[in-house]
């Protein structure tokens, strides 16, 4: 069934309607004949049928001998495809040349990004990667994604990590830059204390400790010396004696964590003015020349006791901005007394100098205690208090050792 679809498609079919009072007669002689005929539906005028345009010539003569009147409706199949494919040839020529065009294009790569680079330039990486096969203009074919990451890696090796990714006609290139260590981080160096403290916790991942746990350090105190000393012969015959001759220097690094403290004072009135703004404005237009203004607009006397102020002002034309049409603008303000008791106070200050401890500190400091005290006396007109606080951290700082 299939098959003859298939040859009725190539061959060509042809949809009619016979006239005729009699449609079983017309049948019966076309089987006869060896017509092949299907989609067969009658109807008050006759029969209406498919069969293959090559069948049509005998059906027609078939017709004739018998007076019969056929009522074709329409052709389909290639031979129809062929007919209108002959009448606009010259469209389906630019379709499909568009479509070729339009394949190609988006098989090229028109665009390519770098993303991930901070010390190598973009341009010196796009450069490596066109000399591998990688720029624009160029076809997907024409190059292997693989090859040209492994030529980038090999060819530029402040970088760790390459890959190459194609979406539509955009290249990006991803890198990874290697972490390579500074100068500083090579020469030889002291952990050296940032500040003052008590020592809780040493690890030394180089250099020799001087200090542990428990010690009282100041700031600028060597923790870590970056002078290691030769170790002394373990054989008792060369006791005392170094197993070498010279010192060695080395960059000292570890971790110092110590406890320290940390004061800050804060401070609070009792009698707080606040300004608030009421909504009433007042607007005035001068005329200005250098530092003299002319009134030209608004009145001229203030209206608010306190109010906030904003101008705008506008070169005149042609006047080289000599002239300028300066407008301002007041808002009124009205004070506000609050009467804050001595609790309210004290949270107030607690809380200023907490902020004040925060910037010192850091948000992730590591609180261990802390406390406050009340230093102004009571029923005073302003409120101070000192807080302190217990901070563990790491006090440790590099320090170059001079030669």
């Amino acid at each position: 069934m299939a098959d003859n679809r298939i040859f009725e498609l190539l061959s060509g079919t042809v949809s009619l309607t016979v006239k005729t009072d009699r449609p079983e007669q017309l049948l019966n002689l076309a089987m006869a004949r060896g017509i092949h005929i299907w989609s067969i539906r009658y109807s008050t005028q006759g029969v209406s049928l498919k069969l293959r345009i090559s069948a049509f010539d005998a059906l027609s003569s078939l017709a004739g001998e018998y007076g019969l009147e056929l009522e074709v409706h329409g052709i389909g199949g290639m031979p129809l495809y062929r007919r209108v494919a002959r009448q606009r040839l010259g469209f389906i020529a630019g379709l499909a040349f568009f479509v070729l065009a339009l394949w190609l294009m988006s098989s090229s790569v028109w665009s390519i990004a770098v993303t991930g680079n901070e010390q190598v330039g973009e341009a010196r990486i796009i450069t490596c990667a066109a000399r591998h096969g990688l720029s624009r203009g160029v076809m997907r074919w024409e190059f292997e994604r693989k090859e040209v990451e492994d030529d980038i890696l090999r060819d530029i090796p402040e970088l760790a990590y390459v890959e190459i990714r194609l979406t539509g006609v955009r290249a990006e290139i991803k890198v990874v830059e290697k972490v390579l260590p500074d100068e500083d981080q090579r020469s030889p160096a002291h952990v050296v204390a940032r500040r003052d403290g008590v020592i809780a916790e040493v690890l030394t991942l180089a250099g020799s400790p001087q200090v542990k746990a428990g010690d009282t350090v100041v700031a600028g105190q060597v923790l870590i010396s970056g002078i290691v000393l030769p170790p002394v012969s373990p054989y008792a015959a060369d006791a005392g004696r170094p197993l070498k001759t010279e010192a060695q220097l080395t960059h000292a690094r570890g971790v110092i964590k110590a406890r320290v403290w940390y004061e800050a004072d804060g401070e609070c009135a009792r009698r707080q003015e606040e300004h608030y703004l009421t909504g009433e404005k007042q607007r005035r237009l001068y005329l200005v020349n250098n530092d003299t203004r002319y009134w030209l607009w608004g009145r001229k006397q203030e209206r608010f006791a306190y109010a906030q102020s904003a101008s705008r002002s506008f070169d005149l034309p042609f006047s080289g901005g000599n002239w300028q049409v300066q407008q301002v603008c007041e808002e009124e303000l009205r004070a506000v007394v609050n009467e804050l008791n001595e609790r309210e106070a004290f949270e107030v200050a607690r809380e200023l100098a907490i902020d004040e401890l925060r910037q010192y500190c850091g948000e992730a400091a590591e609180v261990r205690n802390s406390w406050i005290d009340l230093l102004s006396e009571p029923d005073a007109d302003i409120v101070r208090v000192r807080l302190v606080m217990e901070v563990m951290e790491d006090i440790g700082a590099v320090q170059l050792i001079s030669e």
